[in-house]
C-alpha cells in the first residue's frame, strides 16, 4: 500500500487557536501499512526524511486562504507533535476564531514525488459557548426574569440542534447545508436580547 498522508485540526476551547497533528504515522504492514518507512524497504512509502517541503493551507469561512510553512518540523512520524494557529493568523484581528467550515490541505514534496491530503473541518467554539450561557440562564418557574426562562431553553435547544445537524451534513459531504446550519445557529445567538434580573 502507498503512503496515506493524514491528519487533523483541533479548536483549543479558548476559540483562540486551532492545532494541527500529522496522523500519517510510522509504516507497519499490519496495524499501519500507509504510514511513513523509515527503514527505507517500501518504495511506495517514503521515509519522512526524503521530503523537502511541508505546506498548510487553510481557508476559512470568510474565503480567505492562509499558508503556514510547516518544513522541517513536518513530515513527522510522530502523532503527538502539533503546530499551532492563532487567531491572528488567520486575519481574525480580536483573535478570535470564527466558527464555520474551515477546508486545510496539507502537501508534502520530495524531489520525485507530491502528496497532499485535504479535509473540511467545522469549529463551533464560539455558538458552544453561546449555548453554555443559554442553558445557564434557565431558570424554575416563577422566578424574576424580564424574559421567561422557557425562551432561554428553547433557544440553547435550537442552537444546539442546528450544530448537530451541521455536523450530520459535513458527514454526509452536504457543505451547503453546513453553513446553513451554522447562521441558523449563529443567528439564535445573535438575536437573543432577554437578560435575567
Amino acid at each position: 500500500m502507498a503512503l496515506q498522508l493524514k491528519f487533523t485540526i483541533c479548536q483549543t476551547p479558548t476559540c483562540t487557536k486551532l492545532e494541527f497533528k500529522e496522523e500519517t504515522g510510522l509504516y507497519d504492514l499490519t496495524s499501519n501499512p500507509g504510514g511513513y518507512d523509515q527503514d527505507f524497504s517500501v518504495p511506495a512509502n517514503p521515509a519522512t526524511s526524503e521530503f523537502e517541503e511541508a505546506v498548510l493551507q487553510i481557508t476559512t469561512p470568510l474565503n480567505m486562504v492562509y499558508t503556514f510553512d510547516v518544513y522541517p518540523a513536518w513530515p513527522t512520524v510522530s502523532t503527538t507533535n502539533y503546530y499551532t494557529i492563532n487567531g491572528t493568523d488567520l486575519g481574525f484581528i480580536d483573535n478570535k476564531i470564527v466558527d464555520g467550515l474551515y477546508e486545510a490541505v496539507y502537501t508534502i514534496t520530495s524531489d520525485t514525488e507530491e502528496y497532499v491530503a485535504s479535509n473540511y473541518f467545522l469549529f463551533t467554539c464560539q455558538i458552544d459557548c453561546c449555548i453554555d450561557k443559554l442553558y445557564g440562564k434557565v431558570t424554575p418557574e416563577n422566578s424574576c426574569c424580564d424574559c421567561e426562562s422557557s425562551n432561554y431553553l428553547k433557544a440553547a435547544m435550537d442552537a444546539e440542534g442546528y450544530v448537530c445537524a451541521a455536523k450530520n451534513a459535513l458527514a454526509c459531504g452536504k457543505l451547503n447545508l453546513v453553513k446553513t446550519f451554522i447562521a441558523k445557529a449563529q443567528s439564535v445567538c445573535a438575536n437573543l436580547k432577554c437578560k435575567c434580573c
